[in-house]
């Protein structure tokens, strides 16, 4: 509590004529139920508290990491922390910070670089920073600036990948990877009063209601708009005029029908995203805030942004002022497993949240996985000595990788995650090797290749086989001094082939004569099992995607674990759609869309974004296998500065 007060007052927020501070907000926190007893403990706080009492302009995303909040997998990473922080960003971000054994929190300030740690205001203890590790979970709230800022009334702001419902299926996908428009009309549900089945709407509540009923998606994953008035007819109409295709709002209009309390859903994204619209900027005229259930961003202009509306009629069931009498939303404390987060615990322990991407048609409801800060919360960091050593890294555990009859070892070098920590090879007499130049690229010709697994499944570190240093070893990639993360978790297993190579200086004419991008040939295993990094597996090669990265060539082989329950039945392309029905338009949405979160556009696809045969894949693998062995020997000059050693 103390903490959510510093917040506030730091944002210029006024209770009682007195800048906000832990007395009257407490007060007004004990008058207006923002305090909930579970058990026999009443001090649990009412984290949504600051949506009521700033009318919407501070508004609780939620609370993520350690066990009471979706563990590791839900915690933000230190980039997103160190990004939400940046003042001159759009996403205005709080963070109140668990820390001390989950004894206290504290408030999140300011990235401090030369301590490597956060600035912190303390409400308990002297401290004046915490590093990255010594916190567990992390309540986030996103903040509309209040002096330029226009809110009619408060929303409350839902994110689809949250882990209590982001793993939810809606048709055939999760709600994380297509519910930006289930989860913004729940939303505009919710911020209206509306119950869902004698309970609160929320996009989990939503997406069970629509499962639930005949025609609450059509065509495949897509909201029917239609039938979310049979939740509650007498405040919720989808009008005639509710489906708007094209942009031909203007601002007052918006505005008009946000002052009047009718929701306004946003088509964003060139069509692909939908978010809530909430508020209008008393200086810029463009700008819209918005609640955004796939990114946190705050704002999006309405000429340039805006390519659709979704237009529903809701009134008020109950008083149009939010209140906190039947919020769910609570930091509890109490110990017994009648507690919110003792329920959140149990659901979570039941699945893992995926998150991917994928499109459904132009006028879907397609988002990323949302949240940029969906990533894991590092355990305390070791030290790794060169020998071979087990590990454990803040992801998952490495160890010792003794795959492929055991010809082939790695071990982790330093301090993982580092700028030095590098996994190192070793062959079975125990000398140093490396895996791109040594693992050869067959095992069966034709049919088993040597697979080396960089980034196991459902981790986000960016590792990559170093082509440019002594024996190649494995590292993280870096940009601008800074250690490099996907900007949330990959759903396979991913890699290269060895003594591959896809040449800078070849023109495909059958790919939009892209050129290669001087790398080894990546790999996309979609097995069942999580592979450890740096591991040598042995794959059956069955597809590939041509991907173009920043204009360059990027092959993407798609390949299954020989030792996988399914590879015997996984033998060309069409095996893969039969068996992991929509997992390569999964995995095609996935390398699409993974730079949009930084604002980078979408990587585009040649061969008309097919996934090519067998045939075609050992064709591909083929051809810069020769590429590899004209480098190796000379014939093609290596202008790159790749070491061959």
């Amino acid at each position: 509590m103390t903490s959510l007060a510093m917040s506030l007052a730091r944002r210029g927020y006024i209770l009682e004529g007195a800048p906000v501070n832990p007395g009257n907000l407490n007060a007004w926190l004990r008058n207006n139920h923002g305090y909930r007893c579970i058990g026999s403990v009443c001090f649990n706080l009412v984290l949504d508290a600051s949506d009521v009492l700033t009318d919407g302009f501070v508004r609780l995303v939620g609370e993520w990491g350690g066990e009471c909040c979706g563990g590791a997998a839900a915690a933000p990473s230190l980039d997103s922390i160190k990004a939400g922080l940046d003042p001159s960003g759009d996403e205005h971000l709080i963070y109140l910070a668990h820390v001390r054994n989950n004894t206290h929190f504290v408030l999140l300030t300011a990235w401090d670089a030369a301590a490597n740690a956060f600035a912190v205001n303390d409400p308990a203890a002297h401290s004046t920073h915490y590093g990255y590790d010594e916190m567990s979970d992390v309540i986030v709230y996103s903040a509309i600036p209040k002096d330029t800022g226009i809110v009619a009334h408060p929303y409350p702001l839902f994110k689809q990948s949250d882990y209590q419902w982001g793993q939810d299926i809606m048709v055939t996908k999760t709600v994380s990877q297509v519910g930006c428009l289930m989860s913004s009309t729940s939303m505009a549900l919710a911020g209206h009063g509306i119950g869902i089945d004698g309970g609160g709407a929320n996009p989990g509540s939503l997406n069970a209601w629509l499962r639930g009923h005949e025609g609450g998606y059509v065509k495949d994953n897509n909201l029917n708009e239609a039938a979310v008035p049979k939740i509650d007819p007498a405040h919720v109409q989808w009008p005639s005029d509710g489906m708007h295709t094209t942009n031909d709002l203007s601002r007052e209009q918006v505005g008009a029908m946000l002052e009047a309390g009718r929701p306004v859903i946003a088509n964003v994204d060139g069509g692909h995203h939908f978010v809530l619209v909430v508020g209008l900027d008393k200086v810029n005229s463009a700008l819209l805030y918005v609640n955004d259930p796939g990114f946190f961003r705050n704002t999006y202009q309405i000429e340039t942004d805006v390519v659709g509306w979704r237009l529903f009629n809701m009134t008020y069931a109950g008083q149009r002022r939010a209140t906190l009498e039947h919020s769910t939303r609570i930091l509890s404390f109490a110990a017994d497993e009648a507690s919110p987060r003792a329920a959140r615990r149990a659901k979570h322990s039941q699945s893992k949240i995926q998150l991917v991407c994928t499109i459904i048609g132009p006028m879907s409801a397609l988002r990323m996985p949302a949240m940029r800060t969906l990533a894991r919360f590092a355990g305390a960091r070791r030290s790794y000595a060169p020998q071979v050593v087990s590990f454990k890294a803040p992801v998952r555990s490495f160890q010792q990788s003794t795959v492929v009859r055991a010809a082939y070892t790695s071990a982790g070098d330093g301090e993982f995650p580092s700028m030095e920590f590098r996994i190192k090879f070793k062959d079975a007499a125990g000398k140093a090797i490396s895996p791109w130049h040594d693992v050869p690229l067959w095992v069966t010709p034709g049919e088993v290749c040597n697979f080396i697994c960089e980034i196991p499944k459902e981790t986000k570190a960016k590792m990559e086989v170093a082509t440019d240093e002594p024996l190649t070893p494995i590292k993280q990639d870096t940009k601008k001094g800074k250690l490099r993360d996907y900007p949330y978790n990959i759903n396979w297993n991913y890699g290269m082939l060895p003594q591959t190579w896809e040449d800078p200086g070849h023109k495909s004419d059958e790919v939009e004569g892209m050129f290669g991008d001087n790398d080894p040939v990546d790999v996309v295993e979609i097995g069942s099992k999580t592979l450890e990094m740096g591991s040598v597996v042995q794959v059956k090669p069955v597809g590939v995607y041509a991907m173009i990265d920043d204009g360059e060539l990027d092959w993407k082989v798609i390949a299954i674990n020989v030792e996988d329950p399914k590879a015997g039945e996984i033998n060309d392309v069409a095996d893969v759609e039969k068996h992991f029905p929509g997992e390569l338009e999964k995995i095609r949405v996935w390398f699409r869309d993974y730079k949009m979160p930084d604002g980078k556009p979408a990587n585009k696809f040649g061969l008309d974004d097919q996934c090519m045969d067998k045939a075609y894949t050992l064709k591909v693998i083929e051809e810069t296998a020769e590429f590899y062995n004209k480098l190796k020997s000379g014939e093609t000059e290596n202008t790159k500065g790749l070491s061959l050693e």
